[in-house]
């Protein structure tokens, strides 16, 4: 019997199986960065979400909060992961700016992951984050900044966030003056503005606050909440009212407001749309037309049929990661 061969052929099949078995166990780590200014005034509480896709594994996490107080603070602040506590400090704020510093590990889940910053027991302003990633297959998706622009023959409006404001500028000619004084519409983390339905002169704004309530209401008129948990919104003026679309819990909804701000049932839109990140209208359609990007980076096309409000089929558009 050649025991040296059958030793060689034992060594074989172990190195084979090692292989195998490192081959299994392999992952790809991958990194990213979340970066953002806020300039948000924090009165008691607050918090901020960080969205990204993964694979089940093991999650580094390295952050820093950047606040300024206007007196020393002893704030609570906690991280969740998918609701999951996975970092909890009270840190002794010195008057003026101060870094905060973060490093915590976690598990992610397979698919859709959350982070949740809360704040508690401050008042102060959160002036930015900044945070790295490192974990099993990560994708980052992020909801769109917001950017909007009524074009209107007597008056055009742009509006943006700037901090925590809704900023917005009026113009008789369409040239813009930033360097003016804005009108502060309100305060919020997204919004949406469009014109009036009986009334182009109108301006209606949708917006959703730091505690992510979504809220309706026309310039000058009382305000209408719609829903809580929303994260992205769109505005649309119709024959009878408004159209309010809304991301809420990675599913996407729409309401109506008619006259007198009475507020319609909610109706769940696209039930096949795999986790909906965020949702635009398509301004100066002559129907309610749709645009929906999913977090695995897809946009889709949805409208209205007749006086059917988008039941028909989505239809994909495009693929991109760099479609704006």
């Amino acid at each position: 019997m050649d025991y040296g061969k059958l030793a060689y052929i034992g060594l074989n099949d172990v190195n084979k199986r090692l292989q195998n078995i490192e081959k299994n166990n392999k992952s790809a780590l991958t990194a990213f960065s979340h970066n953002k200014i806020l300039n948000q005034k924090i009165n008691g509480h607050y918090f901020y979400e960080i969205k990204f896709g993964a694979a089940h594994g093991a999650l580094s996490l390295i952050g820093k909060l950047k606040f300024f107080q206007p007196s020393a603070q002893k704030p609570d602040i906690t991280l969740k992961l998918n609701e999951l506590v996975c970092y909890f400090d009270s840190p002794d704020l010195k008057e003026g700016a101060q870094d905060y510093l973060i490093f915590a590990a976690a598990q992610t889940q397979s698919g859709n992951n959350a982070i949740k910053i809360e704040i508690n027991g401050y008042q102060g302003e959160l002036s930015g984050l900044d945070f790295n990633l490192l974990g099993e297959n990560l994708t980052s998706f992020e909801p769109d900044e917001r950017l909007r622009l009524l074009d209107r023959e007597s008056k055009k409006l742009v509006a943006h966030l700037a901090g925590d404001k809704i900023a917005c500028y009026a113009s008789d000619d369409g040239s813009f003056d930033f360097n003016g004084e804005p009108f502060i519409l309100g305060e919020g983390v997204n919004f949406c503005i469009c014109r009036g339905y009986d009334d182009a002169q109108k301006t209606a704004l949708a917006y959703i606050d730091a505690q992510k309530n979504l809220y309706f209401k026309l310039l000058g008129s009382r305000l209408v909440f719609i829903d809580d948990n929303a994260s992205s919104i769109a505005l649309l003026p119709l024959n009878f009212g408004y159209l309010v679309v809304y991301i809420k819990d990675f599913k996407a909804y729409y309401r109506f407001i008619y006259r007198g701000l009475d507020v319609s049932k909610r109706f769940e839109l696209g039930t096949s749309l795999r986790l909906p990140e965020s949702v635009n209208i398509v301004s100066d359609a002559p129907k309610p037309i749709l645009l929906i990007k999913t977090s695995d980076q897809k946009i889709y096309l949805k409208a209205a049929r007749d006086n059917i409000f988008f039941e028909e089929g989505v239809k994909e558009i495009i693929k991109s990661t760099s479609f704006i």
